[in-house]
């Protein structure tokens, strides 16, 4: 009698397995994840703004563009460290023409590691030198060259195409601080009652692809 009653609920159970919902998919395992490395490219879209000069005026057509590489190794499934370079070029807020040469080192954490669609947080710290015309005063305006610590943070995504190739896309702001001093014929980073300005920001959005190995 006993035999019989559990040989019953053996078979109820198997029945329940057989016709309930099907098993959550599984975390993917660490071979099926990229290789540590990746090597990735994008292209940058922003703006940039530089203290109390950008508040005179917004250029409408203002706008930087350009390019950039990207060296990133996991550490483990959820963090990963990113060395990155852009060059970009354009009009800043106040119309003045520049380039932007951008160094960073980032912290990237990954939100959902597992899945093909995969969210990430970025914090950065880094370098940046910009070549600044005075475009007012026609083809011979002089150029001035700044150096700036920057600091900042941004959100992104990453699609995995193939286990090695991904598409990856990001929005990120950065803060700036002048480190170096101003030439006495400075008028871009000076106004006209000698204020100078030492902080700016900058906007960027970027979108690529990566190659894990």
């Amino acid at each position: 009698m006993v035999l019989a009653t559990i040989s019953t609920f053996g078979v109820m159970a198997n029945a329940a397995d057989a016709t309930g919902a099907p098993a959550p998919e599984a975390p993917a395992s660490d071979d099926e994840l990229p290789g540590p490395w990746g090597l990735g490219a994008h292209v940058v879209t922003g703006a940039v703004a530089e203290g109390i000069n950008q508040g005179i005026g917004r250029y409408p057509d203002a706008g930087l563009a350009g390019a950039g590489l990207t060296l990133r190794t996991m550490l483990d499934r959820h963090f990963a460290l990113q060395a990155e370079g852009d060059l970009l070029g354009g009009l800043d807020l106040a119309a003045y023409p520049r380039i932007e040469a951008l160094g960073l080192a980032s912290l990237l954490l990954y939100l959902n590691p597992g899945d093909r669609l995969c969210v990430f947080l970025e914090g950065s710290l880094g370098f940046d030198v910009s070549r600044i015309s005075e475009a007012s005063l026609g083809t011979q305006a002089p150029t001035f060259t700044y150096y700036n610590m920057v600091g900042g943070g941004g959100v992104g995504i990453e699609l995995r195409l193939v286990k090695a190739l991904s598409l990856t896309a990001e929005a990120r702001g950065l803060l700036r601080g002048r480190m170096s001093g101003l030439a006495d014929d400075d008028t871009v980073m000076r106004d006209g009652s000698g204020h100078e300005a030492t902080t700016g920001a900058m906007i960027a959005t970027m979108f690529g692809g990566r190659y894990a190995f």
